[in-house]
């Protein structure tokens, strides 16, 4: 079983919910279930260093946009979970706590990876489990 599908798992023991894989088309990954009606949309991350490593998370502007599109359509918050070594977290999307810059990997040489971008301080987190 992958990471993501480890701390899709535990999201759906936490929220008593069901997780659906959405298409891409969507920009956020799952639309979360209860009673076979959406609840909430969620964008999962899993990374690879300790949750206070930086004092933001970074997320590209692409994800924001489709988050803020969701919620103006079906009124339905969305939510970023992130699965650090440490701990996992989540927190609303809520472009309004953000701050802006543009940023992205430089490591794989693809102009694409370079952005905008939204800032979201590591305390906008709640945890949900820790290592």
């Amino acid at each position: 079983m992958s990471a993501e599908q480890q701390v899709a798992e535990l999201v759906c023991q936490k929220f008593n919910c069901t997780l659906k894989k959405m298409p891409i088309k969507y920009g956020l990954d799952y639309a979360a279930l209860r009673d076979q009606e959406i609840c909430a949309f969620i964008e999962l991350k899993c990374r690879n260093n300790p949750m206070r490593q930086y004092p933001d998370y970074m997320l590209s502007m692409h994800k924001l946009m489709s988050a803020q599109q969701i919620l103006m359509t079906t009124a339905l918050q969305c939510y970023l979970v992130v699965s650090w070594t440490d701990a996992i977290g989540y927190t609303e999307i809520n472009p309004d706590c953000y701050h802006y810059g543009i940023s992205g990997r430089k490591d794989r040489q693809d102009p694409d990876d370079i952005e905008p971008v939204g800032y979201i301080s590591i305390d906008q987190f709640k945890i949900i489990h820790r290592y």
